[in-house]
């Protein structure tokens, strides 16, 4: 399942000290046709992909497409895609893993057409966790496997301009 943390239209304001006299008419409306797109969307790993592993799941793809669909006309600045894994495991093991998650979802919606010169991708293994120490405390097994679920995500970080819709209301 994905969540959408921020979905906010934020318009780009300049911070030059040049007066608009300086603009022409055509850039002016330009600059008011875009805005920057600031967009967080988390996804649980464990929907992406085969547990403990880089491999997406079909439904994983059709949760990809969806993010592609939802920026389609979009110029990306940079869409940065980080995985994050739970604190089962060595350290070494889950950096890895989380590295390898974010660039299976790169690769991904780089075969989505999405430019993969602005795609980044890093791992963050288990040093972000959603979850505190004390919060699964007692817990083994399957009960500890889900109490750590929120820890095991990707987030999808997307920064761009999209043109504004010209019908009116």
């Amino acid at each position: 399942m994905a969540t959408d943390e921020c979905s906010a239209n934020l318009t780009k304001v300049s911070n030059s000290n040049q007066s608009d006299a300086e603009y022409s008419p055509q850039a002016t409306q330009e600059i008011t046709n875009r805005k920057l797109l600031l967009r967080r969307i988390n996804f649980s790993s464990d929907a992406l992909f085969i547990s403990k592993l880089a491999m997406l799941k079909s439904t994983g793809k059709l949760m990809l497409d969806g993010v592609v669909q939802d920026l389609k006309d979009t110029n990306y600045e940079v869409i940065n895609v980080v995985g994050h894994t739970d604190r089962i495991g060595g350290s070494a093991y889950n950096q890895k893993l989380s590295l390898r998650q974010a660039s299976a979802v790169k690769t991904y919606l780089e075969s989505r057409i999405v430019p993969s010169t602005r795609i980044i991708d890093d791992g963050k293994g288990e040093s972000q966790p959603i979850t505190k120490r004390g919060d699964c405390e007692g817990l083994k097994g399957t009960k500890l496997f889900t109490c750590l679920q929120p820890d095991r995500r990707i987030e999808i970080n997307v920064t761009g301009t999209k043109k504004q819709s010209t019908s009116s209301s």
